[in-house]
């Protein structure tokens, strides 16, 4: 499987940790979300091309902007997830997400969601062009740098991600002393305050390593000039002045150094 797509599907994993926060009501467009993706259909029926079907007919109903948000995103996972599947050719895929993500970023969304977004486009877009060379170098990396930007603007001044707290395990809870379960509801608590205050800046974090990931890797695509002079004209013209574009220069070179990479004159 290819790297870019292995990211992705790690930031996807990443995404899908349900941060402990106080529970609401969920509003109807998510109920109704919630159901279609839920529903058991018969085996004759593909069940995604159904799903994607299902979420089309309610974004027409869909009034609010925000709901609309919603239900974008659950396309865009819908069909992001896809992996290998003869009703979703790559090329489908591809273009699907483009398009999606694309109707999505025009919308309200939550920062999660944001990043999900930002990391979809950028994936069908790698996925796109990556065989046709470096001439679209530009053009895969425009959305990633977005994406990072995003980010960036969201992470709090936090340089590196924490490693979360363990959560207790247990098999039966009546087989184990009063002391025992103690323990485990001490842990479980300390385990969703941790999330409650770090788990947002924790996906975050995930997300701008693979950004950066991403970004290294297409400079270091097959054996093209050197072309950081390229990247750090690109990068300021998104980022600004953020130091983050010198580290990325460096890592670069780095990478182009173990790789043994030799540049065209």
């Amino acid at each position: 499987m290819n790297k870019f797509i292995i990211s992705s599907i790690l930031v996807l994993f990443f995404a899908a940790v349900i941060l402990p926060a106080t529970e609401r009501e969920p509003s109807p467009i998510e109920k109704e979300i919630r159901r279609i993706r839920s529903v058991k259909y018969p085996a004759n029926i593909h069940r995604k091309s159904q799903v994607e079907t299902n979420l089309l007919a309610l974004l027409k109903t869909a009034q609010r902007p925000e709901d609309k948000g919603k239900i974008y995103v659950e396309l865009v996972h819908t069909i992001f997830s896809s992996g290998f599947d003869r009703f979703y050719p790559k090329g489908v895929q591809d273009n699907k997400m483009l398009n999606y993500s694309s109707e999505a970023l025009k919308l309200p969304l939550g920062t999660i969601d944001a990043c999900l977004i930002y990391n979809a486009k950028s994936d069908a877009i790698m996925s796109k062009y990556r065989e046709l060379g470096s001439t679209n170098r530009v053009e895969m990396v425009i959305p990633v740098l977005q994406g990072l930007k995003f980010v960036l603007d969201h992470i709090k001044n936090t340089t590196s991600r924490q490693k979360p707290p363990e959560r207790p395990t247990y098999s039966y809870l009546g087989t184990l002393s009063a002391d025992k379960i103690a323990e485990i509801d001490r842990k479980e608590k300390e385990y969703e305050d941790w999330w409650e205050a770090a788990g947002l800046q924790y996906h975050l974090l995930s997300y701008k390593e693979t950004f950066i990931e991403r970004i290294v890797e297409v400079y270091c695509y097959k054996t093209p000039p050197d072309t950081t002079g390229e990247l750090d004209k690109l990068a300021h013209s998104i980022l600004g002045n953020h130091p983050i574009i010198s580290e990325m220069i460096s890592k670069i070179k780095q990478r182009r150094a173990e790789l043994g990479v030799v540049l065209e004159p």
